[in-house]
């Protein structure tokens, strides 16, 4: 049994105009056809909290009937780190590097006590949002590893691995403004992220065989690039 979970980029892919419609369950598809079981819990809009607590129901409810020892692999898209947060921080709280890696670690840190609490793997998969990257990942946050540094990367340069992380995709179109005003000393490296971020939305716009017809997710090619990557991994070879 395998478990997806995320938000919409889990779902798979999206129709064209914000129609709300999945046209196709991407990851999820490939691995049915491939004969595996699986259980995709993504959310559209969900956050990565949410996902963690959603994922702990699952896992909780599959222990319940005892089906977990059923799971093998368990693979989570990460998600803009501000969902979280952004309604309830103040302004400078917002726009501290910091805080904004202390927000992602903890994520990863309720991931690997769900990990050792039911004996799974959880691999991450940079989507919406790049994942940090550590060499030694899984020894700082034991039983998560990173599957996919970033999607993006990975469909628009063959190579997951990316030198210019960025965490979000789609910032407030206000919010170079709202950084300008923000009493932080990482404004710089805030209005660096906030290019890197608008550059890379605009861009996908050049990889239609990938991210078509919404531009905002990829689309069923660009996951079968990830499923096809992941196998090569071996990432679910016993599932």
């Amino acid at each position: 049994m395998i478990i997806i979970a995320g938000d919409s980029w889990g779902c798979g892919e999206w129709g064209p105009g914000g129609s709300g419609i999945i046209v196709h369950t991407g990851l999820e598809q490939y691995l049915q056809d491939d004969g595996y079981n699986v259980i995709n819990i993504s959310y559209g809009g969900s956050s990565n909290i949410h996902v963690c607590n959603q994922l702990n129901t699952s896992l909780y409810t599959l222990s319940c009937v005892k089906k977990v020892d059923e799971v093998k692999n368990i693979f989570v898209f990460q998600t803009e780190w501000h969902r979280d947060h952004r309604y309830t921080l103040p302004v400078d709280s917002i726009f501290d590097i910091n805080y904004i890696h202390t927000v992602m670690s903890n994520y990863y840190y309720r991931l690997s006590e769900l990990a050792i609490k039911y004996n799974v793997r959880i691999g991450l998969i940079g989507g919406c949002s790049d994942t940090i990257w550590l060499d030694k990942f899984e020894i700082e946050y034991p039983g998560v590893y990173i599957a996919c540094h970033s999607m993006i990367n990975l469909c628009l340069t063959d190579n997951h691995r990316t030198d210019n992380a960025a965490y979000n995709l789609l910032y407030p179109v206000n919010l170079a403004e709202e950084i300008e005003k923000a009493n932080t000393q990482n404004k710089q490296f805030l209005l660096d992220q906030l290019e890197l971020t608008m550059n890379r939305a605009k861009n996908l716009k050049n990889y239609p065989q990938f991210f078509a017809p919404d531009f905002k997710h990829p689309n069923r090619h660009g996951h079968l690039k990830l499923y096809n990557f992941l196998k090569q991994q071996k990432l679910f070879k016993n599932a």
